[in-house]
């Protein structure tokens, strides 16, 4: 893939994370096809985040963020494991409890969310684990999907929660 083409794919990444809407899935192309996709569960920690920087009160509940992000709330209760496992958000227990942002939405990127539902994200495995193929010492590509993962990951994380609200109320 030309350079182009990834900087191409990058920006039309970009115009579908600033829109109003949030899409069920977003995919990184290249002419030929996907490279990287976003699962489910990281569009619905993404909805879930966005609503809790938003939020005039903290805790706000599982089952009302499920509610108004249309999201699952089994699913939503899996997705909250993972964001405090990443310490993106904290919990409050009780009647009254629910989740609040675990530090600044300006401080929260995309790279920390997607980390957190999907593990490193990655267009190859052998650039994610170098031992997976054993070609890597020799391989002319390797080097190609390394620096593609590093583009990638300094992209997301030049993205974040609080730029993406930003955006979403212009």
């Amino acid at each position: 893939m030309a350079a182009e083409s990834a900087s191409e794919s990058i920006v039309e990444l970009d115009g579908l994370l600033s829109g109003d809407m949030i899409l069920a899935q977003y995919q990184l192309f290249d002419p030929d096809g996907v490279l990287m996709e976003i699962a489910r569960r990281t569009d619905y920690a993404i909805r879930m985040l966005m609503a809790l920087a938003t939020a005039e009160e903290c805790p706000v509940s599982v089952r009302a963020l499920a509610e108004a992000q249309g999201v699952p709330y089994a699913f939503a209760r899996a997705v909250q494991r993972d964001l405090v496992a990443a310490g993106l958000v904290t919990t409050t227990r009780g009647a009254a409890g629910g989740l609040c942002l675990g530090r600044p939405a300006e401080d929260v990127t995309l790279l920390d969310i997607v980390t957190a539902t999907q593990g490193v994200p990655s267009v190859a495995v052998c650039a994610k684990d170098p031992e997976w193929c054993g070609r890597a010492g020799s391989c002319t590509v390797h080097a190609v999907w390394r620096g593609a993962d590093e583009m990638l990951r300094l992209y997301l994380g030049g993205k974040t929660l609080g730029g993406l609200v930003s955006d979403r109320r212009k």
